[in-house]
C-alpha cells in the first residue's frame, strides 16, 4: 500500500537528499555528491520515507513520487509537455502511484506484459534510465501525471 497524505516538514539534510532523488540521483551518487557514506543517504532516506507515509520499503519511484507530491521539493523544469496519447497519460499516473508493475498492471486495466511494453516506450520517449527518471519527467511534463490521489490497495 502507498499512501503519501502526510506532509511532515522535511529536516534539512534529508531535504538535501530529497532534492538530489528528485533530480534523478540514486543515493550512492547523492552520497558521493554530498560528501557522506551511502548507508548515512539511506538513513535519510527511511527518514523521508516515514515523514511522507510512504512503506519502509516503498521502491524509490514511489517516494520520489510522493516527494513531489508533496510539494516540498520540485525538480528542474524538462521543457514543453509531448503530446500523449490519454492512455499513456494514465499508464504514467498508476506508475506513479504504485509500487510494482503488477498492481499498476491491474490498476490500470492492462496485462503486465502490455504495461511493461507501455512503460519501454515511455521510458524511450522521456531517455528515462527508470522508473523514478519516468517519475520525474512525467512531474516536469504533464504536471498530472504524478498528482496526489489514489494509493495502492
Amino acid at each position: 500500500m502507498t499512501t503519501t497524505g502526510t506532509r511532515a516538514q522535511l529536516r534539512p539534510a534529508q531535504r538535501r537528499v530529497a532534492l538530489h532523488l528528485v533530480q534523478g540521483l540514486r543515493p550512492d551518487n547523492i552520497a558521493a555528491k554530498l560528501g557522506r557514506k551511502p548507508c548515512t543517504v539511506r538513513a535519510h532516506m527511511s527518514a523521508v520515507r516515514a515523514a511522507l507515509g510512504c512503506p519502509p520499503r516503498a521502491p524509490r519511484h514511489v517516494l520520489v513520487r510522493a516527494l513531489l507530491a508533496s510539494g516540498q521539493v520540485q525538480p528542474e523544469p524538462q521543457g514543453h509537455a509531448p503530446q500523449l496519447p490519454e492512455r499513456d497519460v494514465e499508464v504514467l499516473r498508476v506508475l506513479a502511484r504504485h509500487s510494482s508493475h503488477k498492481k499498476a498492471a491491474r490498476a490500470a486495466g492492462l496485462s503486465l506484459d502490455a504495461l511493461e511494453r507501455r512503460i519501454r516506450a515511455l521510458r524511450a520517449a522521456a531517455r528515462a534510465r527508470d522508473d523514478t527518471d519516468l517519475i520525474i519527467w512525467a512531474h516536469c511534463l504533464l504536471d498530472t501525471a504524478a498528482t496526489p490521489g489514489a494509493s495502492d490497495r
